[in-house]
């Protein structure tokens, strides 16, 4: 025999803000975009894209998945671009040199992709970020280079443990 229970809405037993999801469940989503052109002509860190988020409950883990798009390296050769994932100032994921510019005529990327799983422990308010670094100096680098680009993006879900 098959059951079937029907709800209009779940109340929390003390507040609605609290019902304790199954495990695995997404509880919310976050989400930026930013397509302002970065240029930079330093090999130190810059920020692409951020996104604060506020744990409903400090065991909720979060899967981020960010996007890089319109990546091209300035007028010298043998420059690598690494991505970095950050929940604040701490380093969750770094891509290595990913993107390896191999002369002059091979400058242009496209986009990339990077995502981790993060268990951060608290129930305050965290930002995550996505930084890039260029190994060395160049001519003018870009992300999101122009409007046939597209836009770098970040998104955080949080996910019931």
């Amino acid at each position: 025999m098959a059951s079937t229970l029907t709800v209009d809405t779940i109340v929390g037993a003390t507040t609605a803000a609290n019902v304790k999801l199954p495990a695995g469940s997404v509880i919310q989503v976050v989400h930026a975009e930013f397509a302002t052109q970065i240029s930079t002509s330093s090999g130190g860190d810059f920020n692409i894209v951020t996104v604060p988020i506020t744990p409903k409950y400090s065991t909720s883990k979060f899967l981020v998945r960010g996007v890089v798009m319109g990546v091209q390296r300035g007028t010298t050769g043998g420059a690598r671009l690494s991505v970095k994932l950050k929940r604040d100032t701490t380093l969750i994921s770094n891509s290595g040199a990913n993107f390896y510019t191999l002369d002059a005529q091979n400058l242009r990327h496209g986009g990339f992709s990077i995502d981790d799983l993060d268990t951060p422990s608290t129930s305050s308010t965290i930002t995550y970020k996505l930084v890039g670094n260029w190994d060395e100096n160049s001519s003018p680098s870009y992300i999101n280079k122009d409007a046939n680009s597209g836009n770098s993006t970040i998104t955080v879900m949080e996910i019931s443990a």
